[in-house]
């Protein structure tokens, strides 16, 4: 979207993005607001692109996908009640709604500076609220909110979960070094009761996505080599980001991930370079080492 054609709405980009996740929130909540029309119209686009994000949550079987979405909408939605309606009650009640999640009813001019006022709200599926007996907006509402609440499966406490019991365990190692190259190792390993806990999702065992990504400022070579049981998943970026699936073993076992970073200079030395390897998985949980902690960037 070229955002020259969009509405500047008086503020700068910063103040506009945190005027917009503000109202996306409240209408998350409330179902409907009262606002200008040029607003209105800003704020549509914007809560209906979460919408669909939330729509596909529940819609996906793929947990590396629900993870990637779920961080989207945490970033945009910052409050977690509302994050939970928005997953739970808006993208259950539009699982089948191909779009135009939202509508926008005029109002007359606002007194004083006789700006164009508009309500921007929810779309509901009447056919479900009259069969229940229910007619005000209000009302319509709170019991969406109390039907859906309890009934979805909810992607956020599988995150939830993970991060609680500290499932898989990750670590970072230095395994060798030399003045080209550094050799570390990723290891990957569940206890035994923490098998109880690994999350299931449609009746299977969810795979776990772990991104590997190497932070330097200088030129790198990046190899990598995996253990028989992880899954690769295609990058379409930078050579020093990897992705996998992990999936529960049937026994008791360490996964491990080898990393070979080494220059790309014959004058430089790898002691020489500002090297930072991050492990990230679902819900913001990373773990990361500085492989030459001497060097400040």
């Amino acid at each position: 979207m070229n955002n020259s054609h969009r509405r500047k709405l008086g503020r700068t980009s910063a103040h506009r993005i945190a005027m917009l996740r503000n109202m996306a929130t409240s209408l998350i909540v409330h179902g409907r607001i009262k606002t200008t029309l040029a607003k209105a119209k800003e704020l549509r686009p914007f809560v209906e692109k979460l919408i669909t994000k939330a729509v596909d949550t529940n819609l996906t079987t793929d947990y590396s996908k629900v993870a990637h979405l779920l961080r989207i909408i945490k970033r945009d939605i910052q409050n977690r009640d509302a994050q939970k309606v928005l997953i739970r009650v808006w993208g259950a009640h539009f699982i089948e709604r191909p779009g135009g999640y939202t509508r926008i009813i005029k109002l007359p001019a606002r007194l004083g500076d006789n700006a164009s006022m508009a309500y921007i709200m929810m779309v509901l599926d009447m056919d479900l609220l009259e069969k229940y007996g229910f007619n005000d907006f209000g009302n319509s509402i709170a019991f969406l909110k109390s039907r859906l609440m309890q009934n979805i499966p909810q992607p956020l406490d599988l995150v939830k979960l993970w991060r609680i019991n500290g499932i898989p365990e990750l670590s970072i190692l230095e395994d060798s070094r030399t003045e080209k190259s550094i050799a570390s190792k990723i290891t990957i390993s569940v206890k035994k009761y923490q098998r109880e806990y690994w999350p299931i999702f449609n009746g299977e065992y969810v795979k776990y996505p772990i991104t590997v990504f190497v932070d330097t400022n200088d030129q790198v070579r990046v190899k990598t080599e995996l253990s028989n049981d992880l899954i690769e998943v295609p990058m379409y970026k930078e050579d020093e980001r990897l992705r996998v699936l992990y999936e529960l073993p049937e026994k008791q076992q360490i996964q491990t991930i080898k990393i070979l970073i080494s220059t790309t200079s014959r004058r430089s030395k790898i002691k020489n370079k500002a090297i930072k390897v991050h492990v990230m998985g679902p819900g913001g949980l990373t773990i990361t080492k500085n492989l030459n902690p001497n060097i400040h960037e």
